[in-house]
């Protein structure tokens, strides 16, 4: 979480601190150069913890190159390197002058062709370890998943030569998010906040709330910092008072409505059905069948490849997380609604006609 400019705080992850903190002392004391992948959920904290990796390595007088990847950039050829290079530009004199006309090139700051990938590797290498000389580098590249191709390719060319430079790479991408060619299959799981953890976020983020309140929301949010962060602020004051009851499903607000329905959008129209099926069933009451049986094979993978749901060991599709079932319900419309009502009520007759949705 971050708590005000230039101050993040984080509550738990003394794991992932750890191995930061490790990361920059072996760059800060030449021992060596290293590379970290941080996965997780969507709002499990990732960014928060490169943001206080930044500040500890700003700190302790690193240079810090960030890039973040985005979806609508991902088509701009070395958009995300351009990002990484950017605050060392002025230092690209000293390189030999095919290796800087090289960069220049690949970042659209001369005309011509863009050199191969590797001739491109080798200089941002180059002037990464240009400055190197100097100062420890911190390179952090938030949402590799969204990194355009051709910086993806450079960045892990960097990756696998970094051990000679004072320098450490932190890299954040999905759980769900197969990695970019040339990086590795294994990275450090960002996992759920425990309940402890959770809670004094949640105390921190919202100190009055209700003891029920605070409970349902804990119950929701399932230790994802983002959702701590942001379900009480949709909620009525009495709601987060304890005044007035809980409504059966929290609003989610934009952001995490946002990041789920992204996910929904890209999924064909069948496999949004069977997760809204899903998701307006009550447990115990019926109405699912088995999800094998009702889509193909494709179909499932499909579901499974988008991180909301994945079929469990009892054959059963569940939802990767609490907030997905009601990201599911929120994002459809009233006839696709109206459609799911009616076909539960009638799988529903089809297996005891005295049994209601």
């Amino acid at each position: 979480m971050r708590e005000g400019p230039g101050n993040t705080v984080l509550v738990g992850r003394q794991r992932e601190r750890e191995l930061l903190e490790r990361a920059l002392e072996s760059a800060r004391s030449c021992v060596g150069g290293s590379a970290t992948v941080l996965r997780g959920d969507a709002g499990i904290g990732k960014t928060a913890l490169i943001d206080w990796a930044a500040e500890r390595a700003e700190g302790a007088g690193f240079t810090v190159l960030r890039a973040a990847g985005h979806e609508s950039d991902v088509g701009i050829a070395f958009g995300a390197l351009r990002q990484v290079l950017r605050p060392l530009w002025k230092s690209s004199r000293a390189l030999p002058r095919q290796q800087s006309n090289a960069l220049e090139r690949a970042l659209g700051l001369r005309d011509g062709l863009p050199p191969s990938g590797f001739m491109v590797g080798a200089s941002a290498l180059a002037l990464l370890a240009e400055e190197a000389r100097s100062r420890p580098v911190l390179v952090l590249v938030d949402d590799l998943h969204w990194v355009d191709s051709s910086s993806a390719t450079v960045l892990a060319f960097l990756r696998q030569r970094i051990a000679g430079l004072r320098a450490a790479m932190v890299c954040t991408t999905r759980a769900e998010s197969s990695a970019p060619q040339g990086w590795p299959v294994h990275a450090l799981d960002v996992e759920a906040l425990p309940p402890e953890d959770s809670r004094a976020l949640l105390r921190h983020w919202h100190p009055g709330l209700a003891v029920p309140t605070a409970e349902r929301i804990m119950e929701e949010a399932a230790g994802n910092p983002l959702a701590l962060a942001e379900l009480p602020g949709q909620l009525a004051h009495d709601h987060r008072s304890g005044a007035a009851p809980l409504p059966d499903r929290l609003p989610l607000g934009q952001r995490l409505e946002t990041l789920y329905a992204r996910r929904l959008d890209s999924l064909p129209r069948e496999a949004a059905q069977l997760l809204l099926l899903n998701a307006l069933c009550r447990p115990g009451s019926g109405g699912a069948h088995d999800p094998r049986h009702e889509c193909t094979e494709e179909l499932l993978d499909r579901i499974e490849a988008s991180g909301l749901a994945r079929i469990d060991a009892t054959g059963a599709l569940a939802f990767r997380h609490p907030l997905v079932r009601s990201a599911v319900i929120t994002c459809a419309s009233e006839e696709e609604l109206r459609a799911a009502h009616r076909s539960l009520a009638e799988r529903l007759a089809e297996d005891d006609p005295r049994r209601l949705p």
